[in-house]
């Protein structure tokens, strides 16, 4: 007679969960490029966009707009987030800049981790040393990394992987266990544009992050970030490599409910998971609408569970 299927895989933390009568809450994924442009003049009009592409390159660059993240986050209470496109603090004493790009309302005038300082309180946080303005962050009561690091802030401590087309850490991943099982986290931004080099570059990065993906067959995978194409329409060799990246792994995309740019059509940004089955839907909103005049998103925040607000 064949053996019979081997049971469902249960953490010890879900065990001993499951043995007491409880059960651990949903995981919430948050996703945000927080990033802006200068095109955000054809919405509204704004004289500071000069200085957030001259002195931030276009990276999150004022206090209202950190203001409005946090509060987003807040409201999420996420147990992972990745981000992309935050300010590097240190970036702050590069020779050559103009004092005022780093007077109020700007970043520089508040100096520390601007990751910290829109993560809510208790999340531990790492970023690529590569690419520094991609993050991750996460809740340390049910994902332990890897690291050797105390936290709650781990520095330039992700792992950048390569690709042919770009530097290290447009793609950079973080392996620990979530609630006692093996997991790697990915923090994605690959490179935009709409032509045929840049999509043959976001293809090379994806074969990266695919041969990572197979080096842990066991592990459970969060793919989160900005894919800067959208999974689910186009041709292109970008398109075909995310689709074969999904099926040879495995990976599943959480649904969201709208498109996630401002300014393109389409989802550009995306989670993707492996055995994360309460990560069931993610819903698409602008954190800076109503809450910063001018506005200066141009990416949406995904928020991702199962009962995603």
């Amino acid at each position: 007679m064949p053996s019979p299927p081997p049971p469902p895989r249960l953490s010890v933390a879900l065990l001993a969960l499951a043995a007491c009568g409880g059960a651990p809450d949903p995981v919430v994924i948050a996703v945000q490029n927080a990033g802006t442009t200068p095109f955000l003049d054809l919405v509204a009009p704004w004289s500071g966009r000069a200085t957030c592409e001259d002195g931030y390159s276009n990276n999150l660059c004022t206090a209202d707009a950190e203001r409005a993240l946090a509060r987003a986050l807040a409201d999420a209470s996420p147990t992972i987030v990745s981000l992309q496109e935050m300010w590097h603090d240190p970036w702050c004493d590069d020779p050559g800049r103009d004092p005022a790009w780093d007077a109020p309302p700007f970043a520089c005038a508040t100096r520390g981790s601007q990751v910290a300082r829109v993560l809510p309180a208790g999340l531990h946080h790492a970023c690529a040393p590569g690419y520094p303005d991609n993050c991750l962050a996460w809740d340390p009561a049910r994902f332990t990394p890897d690291l050797d690091t105390a936290g709650p802030d781990h520095g330039l401590s992700l792992t950048d992987l390569t690709s042919t087309c770009a530097g290290p850490g447009r793609v950079a991943t973080l392996s620990g266990t979530f609630d006692g099982d093996p997991t790697t986290l990915a923090v994605v931004h690959l490179n935009a544009g709409p032509f045929g080099p840049d999509q043959t570059c976001r293809a090379d990065q994806l074969v990266a992050l695919d041969a990572a993906i197979a080096d842990s067959p066991d592990a459970r995978w969060i793919v989160a970030g900005d894919f800067n194409l959208d999974l689910d329409t186009g041709p292109g060799p970008d398109r075909a490599a995310v689709d074969a990246m999904r099926a040879d792994h495995g990976l599943r995309r959480v649904p969201d409910d709208g498109d996630t740019s401002r300014l393109l059509p389409g989802d550009l940004d995306a989670v993707l998971v492996r055995d994360v089955d309460d990560a069931a839907r993610c819903t698409v909103r602008f954190v800076d609408d109503g809450a910063v005049d001018p506005v200066q998103y141009d990416h949406a925040l995904l928020v991702c569970g199962p009962d995603a607000e």
